[in-house]
C-alpha cells in the first residue's frame, strides 16, 4: 500500500528554482504534504477502476520512457507526473490500483535520483590559493604565488612573516572553536559502588517419563499419500475446465475457500501441479487480473518452437486471504471444502 505520506513539491516556490536545486526537491519530495489517506471501497465501478488503472498504466510508461532517455526530460515532466499521480490516487479505492501507485512513484524516485548524479558540479568550487591569499590579506600580509617573482624561500623576510597578525586570525579561528572547560585532575577516586553478588536459584530436576519413539513411515503410508494427491489434483483441473470453459475462471475466485485458509494453501498446491504440467495456463485478462484457463499440454515440438516454461511465487497469508475474501466478495468456495484431518489411528501417520 502506498504510504499515507507522499511527495507534493510541484506546488512550492522550490519548483521553479534551477535543477540543481530541483531534483533533490523532487526525490525528498515524499515528506512535503500529507496525501489523502486510502479508504478500501470494494463496492466501486468496475469503469472507474479500469479508467484508474488505464491512467496509471500510461503515466508508469512516461515514467519509463525517461528512465530510459533522461537526456529529452527534464525535472519539469517529474514534477508534472508527481501532480498527476496525486489526482489520480484520489480515485484509488482497491489494492490493485494502489500497487500501479507504489510502481510509478518507484520509477519516479530511480529516475530523479538518477538525474541527481549526473548532474555536473564545478569542480573549481573551492579556489585553495584565494583561500590562502585571503587569509594572508586578514593577518595583514600576502601569498607569494608558486613561480612568480620572489618565490624562494630565502627572499622571504623573516621579519614580514612575524609581522603578520597571528593573534588576529587566532581570536577569529577561536569563535568557531570553543568547548567546554574540563577538569584536569580528580581530586581522589571515584565512588565506586560494589557489584552485589547473584544469587542464582536450582531448578528442581524432575523425572523423566518414558521415551516414546516417533512413528516409522511405511512405504504403503507414502504411497497412499502420493495416490490421494494425484486424486485431488485431477479433480481440481476437471472442475476447471466445467466451472471456467474458454474463457476460464479468476484464480483468486477459484482457489480461495472463505470458510478455510488451510483449504485455501492446498488448493493453490494443486494449481501449481497443473500449470507445472502446461494443463492450466495462468495469464492476465485486459484488466489485469490473473486467470486460469484449461489447454493442452505442450509437446516436443511445441518446446523446438520456443514454448518456454515460466515460475512465480506468490505470497499468500492471512491477512491477504481476508482482504481478498472482501475484494472479490467470495461467500462459497468453487472447489469444495475438505474435511480436515482426523487424529492417528492405528499409530498410522494419516487420518
Amino acid at each position: 500500500m502506498p504510504p499515507s505520506s507522499r511527495r507534493r513539491a510541484a506546488d512550492s516556490p522550490e519548483a521553479a528554482a534551477a535543477s540543481s536545486s530541483a531534483i533533490p526537491a523532487v526525490v525528498a519530495a515524499a515528506a512535503a504534504a500529507p496525501a489523502p489517506a486510502f479508504r478500501y471501497e470494494p463496492n466501486q465501478a468496475q469503469s472507474e477502476k479500469r479508467e484508474v488503472r488505464k491512467e496509471y498504466r500510461r503515466l508508469i510508461g512516461n515514467s519509463e520512457d525517461a528512465r530510459a532517455n533522461m537526456g529529452e526530460h527534464k525535472v519539469g515532466d517529474l514534477q508534472d507526473m508527481i501532480v498527476r499521480s496525486d489526482r489520480l490516487y484520489e480515485s484509488v479505492k482497491a489494492p490493485g490500483e494502489a500497487v500501479l501507485d507504489a510502481r510509478l512513484l518507484l520509477n519516479t524516485s530511480e529516475t530523479a535520483a538518477q538525474l541527481a548524479k549526473n548532474m555536473k558540479v564545478a569542480s573549481g568550487a573551492f579556489d585553495i590559493d584565494e583561500y590562502l591569499a585571503r587569509i594572508a590579506g586578514f593577518i595583514g600580509g600576502k601569498l607569494v604565488q608558486p613561480g612568480g617573482a620572489g618565490h624562494e624561500a630565502d627572499e622571504v623576510e623573516e621579519e614580514d612573516v612575524e609581522a603578520w597578525q597571528w593573534d588576529r586570525l587566532g581570536r577569529a579561528a577561536g569563535r568557531c572553536t570553543k568547548r567546554a572547560p574540563v577538569m584536569d585532575c580528580l581530586l581522589g577516586p571515584l565512588d565506586v559502588q560494589a557489584n552485589k553478588r547473584k544469587t542464582t536459584k536450582r531448578a528442581r530436576i524432575e523425572k523423566e517419563g518414558p521415551a516414546i519413539a516417533p512413528q516409522q513411515l511405511q512405504e504403503e503410508d507414502i504411497q497412499r499419500s502420493e495416490n490421494e494427491t494425484t486424486r485431488l489434483v485431477r479433480d481440481v483441473a476437471t472442475l476447471l475446465e466445467v466451472e471456467g470453459g474458454p474463457e476460464g475462471l479468476n484464480l483468486f475466485r477459484f482457489v480461495i475457500d472463505p470458510t478455510s485458509f488451510s483449504n485455501t494453501v492446498e488448493n493453490l498446491f494443486y494449481v501449481s501441479f497443473l500449470v507445472r504440467d502446461g494443463i492450466v495456463s495462468l495469464e492476465d485478462n485486459d484488466e489485469g487480473e490473473p486467470m486460469l484457463t484449461s489447454v493442452e499440454a505442450p509437446n516436443d515440438d511445441d518446446y523446438a518452437q520456443g514454448v518456454t516454461r515460466r515460475q512465480l511465487v506468490l505470497e499468500l497469508d492471512q491477512t491477504v486471504w481476508k482482504e481478498l475474501i472482501e475484494l472479490y466478495n467470495i461467500r462459497k468456495p468453487i472447489i469444495p471444502s475438505r474435511q480436515a484431518a482426523a487424529a492417528p489411528r492405528s499409530g498410522a501417520w494419516y487420518g
